[in-house]
């Protein structure tokens, strides 16, 4: 049961890093900024509502969250910087790229692990489970309206969530 649990957290950490991409190269370096920090605003939002954070627990758990994300964006851009403009065809530039892969992932479950004490001394053990939950909901999310966005179904990625 973990280990499927592990599976999806990791998956979702790695599909986050593709569709952060996409949102970056999609639009313009201004623009980019911009939304960017929209949809983060809205992620605040979202995983403060779902965990029912008080405003004492939000003073103290999103500065710890903050920094949990950018290690592990630094993680995960170290990964995939590795490999960017190789030629992926080559089997063993696959291999090690599968190799590293699991090395990223493993990474990125220490990581979590480094931060899980930090976070249960703000959050309830069923906050923190609930944590993941909103991560992957808030990215699944995410994934849907930038679909959306790309098949010409709507204007702007949150124009239904927030009226922007």
């Amino acid at each position: 049961m973990k280990s499927t649990k592990m599976k999806w957290l990791l998956c979702l950490v790695t599909l986050w890093g593709f569709f952060a991409n996409s949102v970056l190269y999609a639009q313009d370096r201004d623009d980019k900024h911009a939304t960017l920090e929209h949809i983060h605003s809205i992620k605040v939002a979202y995983i403060t509502d779902r965990l029912n954070l008080t405003s004492q627990q939000s003073q103290v758990f999103w500065p710890v969250y903050s920094s949990y994300e950018k290690e592990l964006k630094a993680l995960r851009k170290s990964y995939f910087e590795k490999y960017k403009g190789l030629n992926k065809n080559d089997d063993h530039v696959s291999r090690q790229f599968f190799d590293d892969n699991l090395d990223f992932q493993a990474a990125s479950v220490d990581l979590k692990r480094k931060y899980r004490d930090q976070f249960l001394n703000v959050l309830t053990p069923q906050q923190l489970a609930n944590l993941f939950k909103a991560e992957h909901d808030f990215n699944t999310m995410l994934m849907q309206r930038l679909k959306d966005k790309h098949n010409g179904n709507g204007d702007a990625i949150w124009k239904d969530h927030d009226g922007r």
